[in-house]
């Protein structure tokens, strides 16, 4: 940071970009936010009265919203199915309901297109497991001709039951097997609420409803899962330090530049101006390896598993250690028998250590990890996990 200070007071009076933006983020991990596929309503977002940080749908299209207003909702299963849920919550509240009951909120614009899609197909097919169709008093279920647990068929007046019939006058009484609400009346019209059932009654006097696969409102308003994230590192890192100058408070502008004294501020993320690069010398590897195999990628693809000398260094890995896709990923420590000691496979000598509560033993198959929280613990070596090069 000192650098970067002496950097900005000497070369760059005018302000130059850091990698610190505020910007759009889809609630479920992994999900990019990409603006150009976005499905802004027009003039949004405008996040009036600085209080709009969330997004709803309505009709198709997108727009900013207070957190706290409550919206139905639509969530997301990872067997790739989506669930209107219609109970009006604020976006946290859906957004825990989403995860507890399903995966998470409806996330990324692949997810919503085969939302559309799905539903689109359900609205033109109309697929009911007994769908209902009226020619001239008829009532015909595709599913089995109006089977209502004794197939009663019913045509211009007439009952035929496999069961129990009685007619008189044109008029069918099925009071046992098929069960029609206790009557099956026939005066033109097909009356059908009990076994000849789509998710319920259905009830056909000239026109169909269907319950069963009944097509759902999905004009909206519900809430999806994107939302406007607090300031964060283009890297993903999640360092916390932050330089801002006094009162900076302007929330629509949402990229970060250094000022003249070394200070941060917001700005119009178009505009122009130098910026700063910085090289890592580590690099997080979301593959699931042993720690001998880990060992071999990185000496064959980088440089070699990580080694951590110092506290700056601890720091520098555990913030990659966050990104991984395993609870805990390779370092390049290990532990001899033959001499009784864990060294690091860069030959520095283990002065830094970080070991978690009981840790590390002595045994002789296992080598050093990190869980995400920048512990460390001994592992088996014949685990798989990520795991972290040297560059």
């Amino acid at each position: 940071m000192q650098r970067l200070l002496n950097s900005t007071t000497a070369q760059y009076q005018a302000g130059a970009w850091i990698g610190l933006q505020r910007g759009w983020r889809w609630s479920q991990s992994g999900v990019e936010f990409n603006e150009s596929e976005s499905e802004w309503f027009v003039g949004q977002p405008d996040n009036r009265d600085n209080q709009e940080y969330c997004v709803r749908m309505k009709d198709g299209t997108w727009d900013d919203d207070t957190c706290t207003i409550r919206y139905n909702f639509i969530c997301y299963d990872e067997n790739k199915t989506f669930h209107i849920i219609n109970s009006e919550k604020t976006w946290l509240e859906a957004q825990s309901y989403c995860r507890e009951h399903h995966t998470d909120l409806i996330s990324g614009v692949k997810q919503l297109k085969d939302f559309k899609r799905q539903h689109q197909d359900n609205n033109g097919q109309s697929q009911n497991n007994g769908q209902s169709q009226n020619n001239a008093g008829q009532s015909q279920n595709n599913a089995g001709q109006s089977q209502n647990n004794g197939q009663s068929k019913n045509n211009a007046g007439q009952s035929q039951n496999n069961g129990q019939s009685k007619n008189n006058a044109g008029q069918s009484q099925n009071n046992g097997q098929s069960q029609n609400n206790g009557q099956s009346q026939n005066n033109g019209q097909s009356q059908n609420n009990g076994q000849s059932q789509n998710n319920g009654q259905s009830q056909n006097n000239g026109q169909s409803n269907n319950n069963a696969g009944q097509s759902q409102n999905i004009a909206g308003p519900f809430w999806i899962g994107l939302f406007r994230d607090s300031w964060n590192w283009s890297d993903g890192s999640s360092f916390s330090f932050r330089s801002w100058e006094k009162n900076e408070t302007n929330a629509k502008k949402t990229c970060a530049m250094t000022t003249s004294d070394g200070k941060w501020r917001a700005d119009d993320c178009d505009e122009t101006k130098p910026f700063f690069c910085y090289n890592d010398s580590v690099i997080l590897i979301k593959e699931n390896m042993t720690w001998v195999d880990a060992l071999y990628y990185c000496r064959a693809h980088h440089h070699d598993l990580v080694s951590i000398t110092n506290l700056d260094e601890q720091r520098w890995v555990q913030e990659r250690a966050k990104m991984a896709s395993t609870q805990h990923l390779w370092l390049g420590l290990r532990y001899t028998c033959t001499l009784d000691f864990w060294f690091w496979v860069t030959d520095e000598t283990v002065c830094y250590t970080n070991w978690g509560p009981g840790q590390p033993g002595d045994d002789c198959t296992t080598a050093g990890a990190m869980n995400r929280q920048g512990t460390w613990v001994k592992k088996h070596d014949d685990h798989q996990l990520n795991f972290i090069c040297f560059k």
